[in-house]
């Protein structure tokens, strides 16, 4: 008999049984498993692509912890990116490029802002043997820094509100162990109250991105395509006349333009039969620049 192997594992797909089926079908995970037929197993490592560095443990450990606190739904990695992506195989949702997921983002559970979430968190650290100096893998407690951005605001834009951009919370050391509450001069606006860095502004501009560009006096709706240093590449929409009317181009029209050509960073248009629109405040925008 041929062996059949799990694309998930058996405590999501016991969950996934007992939302689809009816009422009086709902089973315990124990039965589930019971009933499981024996040429079903779960993969194995070397039956999968599977990565245990330590980026991607050190997100498990994450999700683990901000789930445990009540922050996210779900404790299962590939059940979160197939909230925020079309196909988890395709790697233009993965890398955030693809045009219909790029903007989209895990959605968080209500909790009390003034708990402290805690994980683990895998670091390499040097260690001098003698006279060599070999790699080796520790485990450290120690008060990190965190970027947060206040999400009771109803702000899309960096133009419209200064509480868009993140802020950086930094966890002092504390001589009272036990208190549990930040300090006020732990927390830093980067944007506020300090100059802006290169790091910053590659974060604004990534692959993905709508931008409005300005070439020959004439502003362009765009989509970014590539970055090279301070030049950047815009595939180009097409307007038609003066309307909030854009198309994409029979033949794409992907052009490096200078950093300091990008007026702004816009939303991602909005479907309009056939064509595409800017959003209310992305069209005054366009006008007004």
């Amino acid at each position: 008999m041929q062996r059949r192997l799990l694309a998930k594992s058996l405590v999501d797909l016991h969950k996934e049984y007992n939302q689809t089926c009816e009422a009086h079908h709902v089973i315990s995970y124990r039965q589930f498993v019971r009933y499981k037929p024996f040429f079903v197993t779960e993969a194995r490592s070397n039956d999968r692509n599977t990565c245990a560095c330590y980026q991607h443990e050190n997100m498990r450990l994450r999700i683990d912890s901000l789930s445990e606190k009540g922050i996210l739904s779900s404790k299962s990695l590939s059940y979160l990116l197939s909230s925020i992506t079309c196909n988890t195989e395709d790697l233009h949702c993965m890398n955030r490029t693809c045009t219909k997921c790029c903007y989209d983002e895990i959605k968080l559970v209500a909790y009390n802002p003034d708990e402290r979430a805690r994980w683990e968190h895998w670091t390499k650290e040097d260690v001098v043997v003698g006279n060599k100096t070999y790699k080796n893998w520790v485990k450290k407690t120690e008060n990190g820094e965190i970027y947060y951005r206040d999400l009771s605001c109803f702000c899309q834009y960096p133009e419209m509100c200064e509480c868009f951009k993140p802020t950086k919370m930094r966890m002092d050391d504390s001589s009272n162990a036990n208190s549990d509450h930040l300090q006020p001069d732990s927390i830093q606006k980067t944007y506020a109250e300090s100059p802006s860095t290169d790091v910053e502004k590659n974060e604004e501009y990534t692959v993905g991105k709508f931008v409005i560009v300005s070439y020959d006096n004439k502003l362009f709706v765009g989509q970014i395509t590539k970055l090279l240093l301070d030049n950047i590449e815009i595939n180009c929409m097409v307007q038609h006349g003066k309307r909030n009317v854009f198309k994409w181009p029979n033949k794409p029209d992907c052009i490096f333009y200078h950093r300091e050509q990008i007026a702004s960073v816009i939303s991602k248009p909005e479907p309009n039969q056939r064509a595409a629109q800017l959003t209310k405040y992305d069209w005054l925008l366009f006008n007004e620049i």
